[in-house]
C-alpha cells in the first residue's frame, strides 16, 4: 500500500510544526534566557532545521505511519501531531496524554521511543549565535571561528 496524497500532506504539515515546537521548547544557553525568537508559524530557523536535519522528517513520518489509526480516531490535526510529538518525546510537561484524545495514552507510549535535543544561545542583541539539534550544529560554527 502506497502513500496517499492526504497522508503525505499530513506528514509534511506535522513535520513543519514539529520543527517549530523543537525550537520553541529548546534549552536556552543565553545568559538572559529570553527564549527562542520564533513565532507559531515558524521562521528561517525552523526552515533550517527541516533542511539540515532530515532525521526530524524521518521521525515524524515513522510516527505518523505507525500510529495513523490512533491519530485518525483521536481526530489529531497535523499541527497538533507535530507539536505534541516533540513535547511528548522530550518528556515535556504536556503532550498527547493530557489533550483529551481517545488514544492519547497509546500515542504517548509510541512517542516515547523518540527524543530530540535542541539548544540555542542569543547574543546581547537577541540574535541567534548558536543552534544545535542533537549533535548537529546548525548555527554557530562561523561565530566560534571568528571569536
Amino acid at each position: 500500500m502506497g502513500m496517499t496524497e492526504d497522508l503525505q500532506n499530513y506528514i509534511d504539515l506535522a513535520t513543519e510544526h514539529a520543527a517549530v515546537t523543537l525550537l520553541w521548547q529548546a534549552s536556552d544557553a543565553s545568559e538572559d534566557g529570553n527564549g527562542f525568537p520564533i513565532t507559531e508559524s515558524g521562521n528561517e530557523y525552523s526552515d533550517m532545521v527541516l533542511d539540515k536535519f532530515p532525521y526530524l522528517g524521518e521521525m515524524v513520518r515513522a510516527f505518523v505511519t505507525q500510529n495513523q489509526r490512533w491519530l485518525d480516531e483521536s481526530d489529531v490535526s497535523p499541527e497538533d501531531c507535530g507539536h505534541n510529538l516533540i513535547l511528548t518525546a522530550n518528556h515535556h510537561g504536556v503532550g498527547f496524554w493530557d489533550r483529551g484524545y481517545k488514544w492519547g495514552n497509546l500515542l504517548t507510549e509510541s512517542a516515547h521511543g523518540y527524543n530530540l535535543d535542541a539548544e540555542f544561545a542569543l547574543n546581547e542583541d537577541g540574535d541567534v549565535v548558536w543552534l544545535r539539534v542533537d549533535n548537529t550544529i546548525l548555527v554557530g560554527n562561523e561565530y566560534f571561528e571568528e571569536n
